[in-house]
Protein backbone atom coordinates (compact mmCIF):
# COMPACT_ATOMS: atom_id res chain seq x y z
CA UNK A 1 0.00 0.00 0.00
CA UNK A 2 1.43 3.35 -0.99
CA UNK A 3 1.57 5.79 1.96
CA UNK A 4 -0.89 8.63 1.65
CA UNK A 5 0.02 12.27 2.05
CA UNK A 6 -1.53 14.32 4.81
CA UNK A 7 -3.44 17.22 3.33
CA UNK A 8 -3.59 20.76 4.61
CA UNK A 9 -6.01 21.32 7.47
CA UNK A 10 -7.57 24.02 5.32
CA UNK A 11 -8.35 21.69 2.43
CA UNK A 12 -11.98 21.83 1.43
CA UNK A 13 -12.28 18.16 0.59
CA UNK A 14 -12.73 15.66 3.41
CA UNK A 15 -13.65 12.21 2.20
CA UNK A 16 -12.75 8.63 3.01
CA UNK A 17 -12.10 5.69 0.73
CA UNK A 18 -11.54 1.96 0.81
CA UNK A 19 -9.03 0.38 -1.55
CA UNK A 20 -9.75 -2.96 -3.17
CA UNK A 21 -7.51 -5.87 -2.21
CA UNK A 22 -7.56 -9.50 -3.13
CA UNK A 23 -9.06 -11.51 -0.29
CA UNK A 24 -6.77 -13.76 1.71
CA UNK A 25 -7.04 -15.62 4.98
CA UNK A 26 -4.97 -14.31 7.89
CA UNK A 27 -4.96 -14.70 11.64
CA UNK A 28 -7.12 -11.59 11.82
CA UNK A 29 -9.69 -12.97 9.38
CA UNK A 30 -10.30 -12.29 5.71
CA UNK A 31 -8.92 -9.06 4.29
CA UNK A 32 -11.79 -7.11 2.74
CA UNK A 33 -10.10 -3.81 1.92
CA UNK A 34 -8.04 -0.91 3.21
CA UNK A 35 -8.85 2.70 3.95
CA UNK A 36 -7.22 5.80 2.50
CA UNK A 37 -7.74 9.36 3.71
CA UNK A 38 -8.17 12.25 1.29
CA UNK A 39 -8.38 15.57 3.09
CA UNK A 40 -8.38 16.35 6.82
CA UNK A 41 -10.37 14.36 9.31
CA UNK A 42 -13.48 15.99 10.69
CA UNK A 43 -14.04 13.92 13.81
CA UNK A 44 -16.61 15.36 16.17
CA UNK A 45 -15.07 16.13 19.56
CA UNK A 46 -16.05 13.61 22.21
CA UNK A 47 -18.72 14.82 24.58
CA UNK A 48 -22.10 14.04 26.01
CA UNK A 49 -24.94 13.30 23.63
CA UNK A 50 -28.63 13.67 24.20
CA UNK A 51 -29.79 10.32 22.87
CA UNK A 52 -31.92 9.66 19.84
CA UNK A 53 -35.22 8.26 21.03
CA UNK A 54 -37.26 11.37 20.25
CA UNK A 55 -37.15 11.01 16.47
CA UNK A 56 -40.17 10.48 14.25
CA UNK A 57 -41.00 6.83 13.66
CA UNK A 58 -41.37 5.85 10.02
CA UNK A 59 -42.04 2.48 8.45
CA UNK A 60 -38.97 0.89 6.93
CA UNK A 61 -39.14 0.47 3.15
CA UNK A 62 -36.99 -2.68 3.28
CA UNK A 63 -36.31 -4.83 6.32
CA UNK A 64 -37.20 -4.08 9.91
CA UNK A 65 -37.48 -0.67 11.52
CA UNK A 66 -35.28 0.21 14.49
CA UNK A 67 -37.29 2.92 16.31
CA UNK A 68 -37.64 1.91 19.96
CA UNK A 69 -38.65 5.05 21.83
CA UNK A 70 -35.61 4.50 24.07
CA UNK A 71 -33.88 7.86 24.46
CA UNK A 72 -30.54 6.12 24.99
CA UNK A 73 -30.67 4.50 21.54
CA UNK A 74 -30.31 5.98 18.08
CA UNK A 75 -32.28 4.74 15.08
CA UNK A 76 -30.86 6.33 11.93
CA UNK A 77 -32.58 6.27 8.54
CA UNK A 78 -30.78 5.19 5.37
CA UNK A 79 -31.59 5.70 1.72
CA UNK A 80 -30.20 2.63 -0.05
CA UNK A 81 -29.75 3.07 -3.80
CA UNK A 82 -28.64 0.13 -5.94
CA UNK A 83 -27.82 0.78 -9.58
CA UNK A 84 -28.72 -1.64 -12.37
CA UNK A 85 -26.31 -2.82 -15.04
CA UNK A 86 -26.82 -2.95 -18.82
CA UNK A 87 -28.81 -6.17 -18.40
CA UNK A 88 -31.17 -4.51 -15.91
CA UNK A 89 -29.71 -6.55 -13.04
CA UNK A 90 -29.10 -4.76 -9.71
CA UNK A 91 -25.50 -4.58 -8.49
CA UNK A 92 -26.51 -6.42 -5.31
CA UNK A 93 -29.74 -8.19 -4.45
CA UNK A 94 -32.32 -7.20 -1.86
CA UNK A 95 -31.25 -10.23 0.16
CA UNK A 96 -27.65 -8.98 0.15
CA UNK A 97 -28.84 -5.50 1.12
CA UNK A 98 -30.76 -6.94 4.08
CA UNK A 99 -27.74 -9.02 5.08
CA UNK A 100 -25.63 -5.84 5.00
CA UNK A 101 -28.16 -4.07 7.22
CA UNK A 102 -28.23 -6.92 9.73
CA UNK A 103 -24.44 -7.05 9.96
CA UNK A 104 -24.10 -3.27 10.19
CA UNK A 105 -26.64 -3.14 12.99
CA UNK A 106 -24.85 -5.89 14.87
CA UNK A 107 -21.60 -3.93 14.66
CA UNK A 108 -23.04 -0.51 15.48
CA UNK A 109 -25.34 -1.72 18.27
CA UNK A 110 -22.30 -1.66 20.57
CA UNK A 111 -22.61 2.15 20.34
CA UNK A 112 -26.38 2.16 20.84
CA UNK A 113 -26.78 3.02 17.12
CA UNK A 114 -28.81 1.04 14.60
CA UNK A 115 -30.11 1.75 11.11
CA UNK A 116 -33.23 1.19 9.07
CA UNK A 117 -33.79 1.52 5.33
CA UNK A 118 -36.41 4.24 4.91
CA UNK A 119 -35.98 4.37 1.14
CA UNK A 120 -34.85 1.58 -1.16
CA UNK A 121 -34.41 2.15 -4.88
CA UNK A 122 -33.06 0.05 -7.73
CA UNK A 123 -32.22 2.58 -10.43
CA UNK A 124 -30.98 2.78 -13.99
CA UNK A 125 -28.39 5.58 -14.12
CA UNK A 126 -29.49 8.55 -16.20
CA UNK A 127 -29.14 12.31 -16.36
CA UNK A 128 -25.36 12.30 -16.28
CA UNK A 129 -25.06 9.72 -13.48
CA UNK A 130 -22.33 7.16 -14.20
CA UNK A 131 -22.35 3.56 -12.98
CA UNK A 132 -18.59 3.45 -13.63
CA UNK A 133 -17.17 6.71 -12.25
CA UNK A 134 -13.71 7.74 -13.38
CA UNK A 135 -13.42 11.08 -11.55
CA UNK A 136 -14.25 12.34 -8.08
CA UNK A 137 -16.76 14.79 -9.51
CA UNK A 138 -18.82 11.88 -10.79
CA UNK A 139 -19.23 10.63 -7.22
CA UNK A 140 -20.69 14.02 -6.29
CA UNK A 141 -23.06 13.72 -9.26
CA UNK A 142 -24.32 10.46 -7.73
CA UNK A 143 -24.72 12.10 -4.31
CA UNK A 144 -26.58 15.07 -5.77
CA UNK A 145 -28.87 12.80 -7.80
CA UNK A 146 -29.94 10.49 -4.99
CA UNK A 147 -29.17 12.17 -1.66
CA UNK A 148 -31.60 14.10 0.52
CA UNK A 149 -31.55 15.81 3.90
CA UNK A 150 -33.58 13.22 5.83
CA UNK A 151 -31.54 10.04 5.28
CA UNK A 152 -27.93 8.89 5.09
CA UNK A 153 -27.22 7.82 1.51
CA UNK A 154 -25.61 4.49 0.63
CA UNK A 155 -25.34 4.19 -3.16
CA UNK A 156 -23.96 1.04 -4.82
CA UNK A 157 -22.88 1.35 -8.43
CA UNK A 158 -23.16 -1.38 -11.05
CA UNK A 159 -20.03 -0.83 -13.14
CA UNK A 160 -16.32 -1.06 -12.39
CA UNK A 161 -14.53 2.13 -11.41
CA UNK A 162 -11.53 3.91 -12.88
CA UNK A 163 -10.59 5.37 -9.50
CA UNK A 164 -7.91 4.51 -6.95
CA UNK A 165 -10.47 3.16 -4.48
CA UNK A 166 -13.85 1.48 -4.47
CA UNK A 167 -15.70 3.22 -1.62
CA UNK A 168 -15.80 6.93 -0.88
CA UNK A 169 -17.70 8.79 1.83
CA UNK A 170 -18.05 12.52 2.38
CA UNK A 171 -17.28 13.65 5.93
CA UNK A 172 -19.53 16.13 7.76
CA UNK A 173 -18.75 19.60 6.45
CA UNK A 174 -17.98 18.33 2.93
CA UNK A 175 -21.31 18.30 1.08
CA UNK A 176 -22.73 16.72 -1.00
CA UNK A 177 -23.01 13.72 1.29
CA UNK A 178 -23.21 10.01 0.73
CA UNK A 179 -21.29 6.75 0.83
CA UNK A 180 -20.75 5.56 -2.74
CA UNK A 181 -19.74 1.92 -3.06
CA UNK A 182 -18.47 -0.02 -6.09
CA UNK A 183 -20.66 -3.04 -6.79
CA UNK A 184 -17.67 -5.38 -6.46
CA UNK A 185 -17.63 -4.74 -2.69
CA UNK A 186 -21.31 -3.91 -2.30
CA UNK A 187 -22.03 -7.08 -0.33
CA UNK A 188 -19.12 -6.65 2.11
CA UNK A 189 -20.95 -5.36 5.18
CA UNK A 190 -17.83 -4.49 7.25
CA UNK A 191 -16.69 -2.10 4.51
CA UNK A 192 -20.09 -0.39 4.45
CA UNK A 193 -20.16 -0.23 8.26
CA UNK A 194 -16.65 1.31 8.08
CA UNK A 195 -17.87 3.92 5.59
CA UNK A 196 -20.82 4.73 7.85
CA UNK A 197 -18.20 5.39 10.53
CA UNK A 198 -16.69 8.08 8.32
CA UNK A 199 -20.21 9.44 7.71
CA UNK A 200 -20.40 9.78 11.52
CA UNK A 201 -17.10 11.71 11.63
CA UNK A 202 -14.79 8.84 12.65
CA UNK A 203 -11.23 8.77 11.36
CA UNK A 204 -8.92 5.77 11.01
CA UNK A 205 -7.30 4.05 13.97
CA UNK A 206 -4.37 1.63 14.15
CA UNK A 207 -5.93 -1.53 15.55
CA UNK A 208 -6.74 -4.52 13.37
CA UNK A 209 -9.63 -5.55 15.62
CA UNK A 210 -11.40 -2.20 15.18
CA UNK A 211 -13.90 -1.27 12.50
CA UNK A 212 -12.04 1.93 11.64
CA UNK A 213 -8.67 0.24 11.03
CA UNK A 214 -7.37 1.32 7.59
CA UNK A 215 -7.11 -2.32 6.50
CA UNK A 216 -10.51 -3.89 7.03
CA UNK A 217 -10.61 -7.55 8.00
CA UNK A 218 -13.71 -9.66 8.39
CA UNK A 219 -12.95 -9.50 12.12
CA UNK A 220 -12.50 -5.70 12.22
CA UNK A 221 -15.72 -5.00 14.09
CA UNK A 222 -14.89 -3.29 17.39
CA UNK A 223 -15.65 0.33 18.22
CA UNK A 224 -14.13 2.04 21.25
CA UNK A 225 -16.10 3.95 23.85
CA UNK A 226 -14.58 7.17 22.56
CA UNK A 227 -15.58 6.38 18.98
CA UNK A 228 -19.12 5.59 20.10
CA UNK A 229 -19.33 8.90 21.96
CA UNK A 230 -18.01 10.79 18.93
CA UNK A 231 -20.39 9.02 16.53
CA UNK A 232 -23.39 9.77 18.72
CA UNK A 233 -22.32 13.40 19.02
CA UNK A 234 -21.99 13.57 15.23
CA UNK A 235 -25.57 12.34 14.84
CA UNK A 236 -26.77 15.03 17.27
CA UNK A 237 -24.80 17.77 15.56
CA UNK A 238 -24.97 16.85 11.88
CA UNK A 239 -27.64 14.22 11.25
CA UNK A 240 -30.54 14.95 13.63
CA UNK A 241 -33.02 14.89 10.71
CA UNK A 242 -32.04 11.28 10.04
CA UNK A 243 -33.00 10.06 13.53
CA UNK A 244 -36.21 8.02 13.79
Amino acid sequence: MTPFQKKSAHAALAVMAVLAFGACNTTQGQVLGAGQVAGPSAQTPAGSSSGGGNGTETKAALGNGCHSGDSSKYCVALKYVVMKDANDAPAISQAETLANLESMNKIWSQCGITFQIDQYEEVTPSGGVSASPSAMGELDTIRNAYGDDTTLLVATTAGSWSLSANAWTSMPGSAPYGAVIEGAVGAYAPIIAHEIGHYLSLDHVSNQAELMNPVIYSTSTQLSEGECTAARASIDQSWAKMVR
